[in-house]
Formats: C-alpha cells, sequence, structure tokens
C-alpha cells in the first residue's frame, strides 16, 4: 500500500532530500479541502485537523489548553494609540522604540521608546503595495516593499534608507516567473526573505543575503505548492525553518548549505514561527508546537485558543508577528489575548489586561504589543 501511495505521490516526493517525506505530502492532500471549510466558518474543521495533525505525527507530547487564570507578568511602559492606523502587517522593536508596517497604508511607523510618541512617518509604495514584513538585525531595520518586490535596507534609528536589494533576479524574469516578496527575518548572520510565484501552480523560494555586501548568496527553492500568501520564516544558527503558505510541515534547511535537513507535520500552517535555541516553535490554529533537533517531529503542544477564533485573521496578515521568542525561555503569542509560555513545561497563561493581540515583537528585557484595538504597549518583561 505504501508504495502504492508514494508512486501516486512520486512528483510531490521527486527531488526532497529527507528519507520520507510521505506524510508532509499525503497531509497536504488534505490541506485545501480544510482551508476551504475553515474560510466558511465550518467549527468542524477543528476536530478534523486535529485527526489529520495526530493520523501524520510522530508521538508528540500532548499539552492541556492554556492556564488559567490570566497572570500578569509584565510592566506597562508606554501606551500609544494608533488612531486607526492599522491593519499592521508587520512590526520589529529595534533599540530605543519599534517600528510597524502598514501594506494596505503604504507607511511605515515609529513609536519611541522613551515618551510612547510617534516620531515618524514614512511612505512607501502606496494603498495596497506598502511593507510588507519587517525585521531588526545586523544594525539595521530591513523591509519587504510590495510595490517594487525589492528588500530595503533602513536606518532603525531615523528609516533613512541604506540600501536596497533586488531579489526579482533577471533569471527568474527571464523564465517568466511572476514573483513576490513576503516574510524576512534576520539569523546567523544573514538576512532571510520569502519569494513566490506561480507558474503552472505555486513555487516558492528562500533568498539569503549578506548584510555585509547586500547581496544574494542563495536562493533555493522550497518544496511545496500550497497557494499565494508566501512563507512564514525563522533562523538563527541552527537552522533556518520555513512553513510556506498554510502547508502541513515546517522545513529546516541547513543556513550554510541551504540543504533540506527535515520536515515536521503540524497539521495546518503556521500564523507564526520563532526560533529559540535548537528549537522551533510553530503557532498554527491556536496550538503552538515545539520541534526539536533533527525537526522532523513534533515533540511538544499546547493549545492556547479556539482554532477558528476570529482574531486568527488578523494574524494571518503576510508579514504578521504572532510570535516572538523572549528571555528566561519564554515565548510570547497573539491572538485572543497575549500569551506568556514558558519553553520547558509547555505552561501558557494570558497575560491580564489585554484583549486580543494582533502582534508581539520582542527586544532584550522589552516586549512590544500590538492590540486589536489599535493600541501598541510597551512592556518591561519581570520574573
Amino acid at each position: 500500500m505504501e508504495d502504492r501511495l508514494r508512486e501516486h505521490y512520486r512528483d510531490e516526493l521527486a527531488g526532497l532530500e529527507v528519507p520520507d517525506l510521505l506524510p508532509a505530502v499525503l497531509a497536504a492532500g488534505h490541506r485545501g479541502r480544510r482551508r476551504l471549510l475553515a474560510k466558511a466558518g465550518i467549527a468542524a474543521v477543528a476536530a478534523a485537523a486535529i485527526t489529520v495533525s495526530v493520523i501524520f505525527l510522530r508521538p508528540a507530547i500532548g499539552q492541556p489548553a492554556v492556564d488559567q487564570p490570566a497572570s500578569r507578568s509584565v510592566t506597562v511602559l508606554t501606551r500609544t494609540g494608533l488612531s486607526g492606523w492599522g491593519p499592521v502587517s508587520g512590526m520589529a522593536a529595534v533599540p530605543g522604540g519599534v517600528w510597524l508596517a502598514s501594506s494596505t497604508r503604504g507607511e511605515l511607523l515609529r513609536v519611541d521608546a522613551g515618551t510612547g510618541q510617534i516620531t515618524a512617518r514614512l511612505p512607501v509604495g502606496g494603498p495596497g503595495t506598502g511593507p510588507i514584513a519587517i525585521a531588526y538585525g545586523a544594525g539595521s531595520l530591513w523591509m519587504t516593499d510590495g510595490h517594487t518586490n525589492d528588500l530595503l535596507r533602513l536606518d532603525p534609528a531615523t528609516g533613512r534608507l541604506r540600501a536596497t536589494v533586488h531579489l526579482y533576479t533577471t533569471a527568474l524574469a527571464a523564465r517568466g516567473f511572476p514573483a513576490a516578496t513576503g516574510a524576512v527575518t534576520v539569523g546567523d548572520g544573514f538576512v532571510w526573505v520569502s519569494q513566490w510565484g506561480g507558474v503552472a501552480g505555486t513555487w516558492y523560494r528562500l533568498a539569503k543575503v549578506n548584510p555585509a555586501t547586500d547581496r544574494i548568496t542563495g536562493l533555493p527553492a522550497i518544496p511545496g505548492d500550497f497557494g499565494t500568501d508566501g512563507v512564514t520564516i525563522a533562523a538563527d544558527a541552527a537552522a533556518v525553518w520555513v512553513n510556506p503558505d498554510g502547508g502541513p510541515f515546517v522545513q529546516a534547511l541547513n543556513p550554510a548549505s541551504l540543504r533540506l535537513l527535515g520536515a515536521a507535520p503540524i497539521g495546518a500552517g503556521a500564523d507564526g514561527l520563532a526560533a529559540a535555541g535548537r528549537n522551533v516553535w510553530a503557532l498554527a490554529g491556536g496550538t503552538l508546537s515545539r520541534i526539536d533537533p533533527p525537526w522532523s517531529a513534533v515533540a511538544g503542544r499546547v493549545r492556547l485558543y479556539a482554532p477558528l477564533h476570529a482574531n486568527a485573521a488578523n494574524s494571518q496578515i503576510l508579514g504578521g508577528q504572532a510570535l516572538a521568542a523572549g528571555p528566561a525561555h519564554t515565548l510570547w503569542a497573539a491572538g485572543p489575548a497575549l500569551y506568556r509560555i514558558d519553553e520547558t513545561s509547555l505552561r501558557a497563561r494570558p497575560v491580564s489586561d489585554f484583549g486580543p493581540v494582533d502582534n508581539v515583537s520582542v527586544l532584550g528585557q522589552t516586549l512590544w504589543a500590538q492590540t486589536d484595538d489599535g493600541v501598541v504597549y510597551q512592556l518591561a518583561l519581570t520574573a
């Protein structure tokens, strides 16, 4: 039976560089139907997705839903109203403040950490073609431009343009591939940017950019054909992790060779990925999954909120920051509340005094949270 299944899915399996990705491919075959049902708001999809993920996951540690009651492990430093500025497509904490991106408004906005005041508004592209995603690292703010499909390198204090990296290569253009840029992250001394396009299906690529030269040093293809919402990514020295447009597994790439190391089925598309040490965390449908080396199976899970919660749509905006690694082995997640998760025990608690949260970003001992009602909080993390 397995041999017949492999023959049927030989095209999907061709070129994959791990010995057995059949469970992930089979899960991907059911993804489209689950996604359509979810968009229709049928609550039964949650149970179906869980069933599918249990079938295809290796033995994983089951965890209960988020603990109650809510805890208070933060101190509010500043509170900034955005006055209807959203929706926010990306958020990145930088020394001395935080930047927010709005692809629908075509604008970048900076909030100062000392005063909580908005100190910069920078036009980018235009309405609907503005900044897709932003990330901080290597001393710069990095932004994917929805108008030009370029990667822009900005001064994190002023937003002044430092360099432009053209991601839509001549080779891709010559093959007639329409391309778009998406998520961006910084890890292992490089900047990583997702690209995708559609010709007889969907293709994905991951651009590896050297910040010392502002040049692309690698452009590997990402296996899969799932849709046109781009790729969610996270990176550190251990690996680069990618989840193409709601695909049912998280792939791990060697950051030096860009070869596929493993793929862990998570049962649904990831709203956010976060790297913490040699582990990667995936938030998908309200469930947080921990993936350990060799990154081929889920090692633990905790359910934070119901998968079809209305607020989840906001965290799925391409480039949105739904999950962030914090100090002291903690994770912070957006959702119907602000959630603090202990990496070791997988115990999770909502933080009191916050409603639905769309984006989170951590730098040092500071957490920035953007709530659904258009407020940006600067929070000092406490024990």
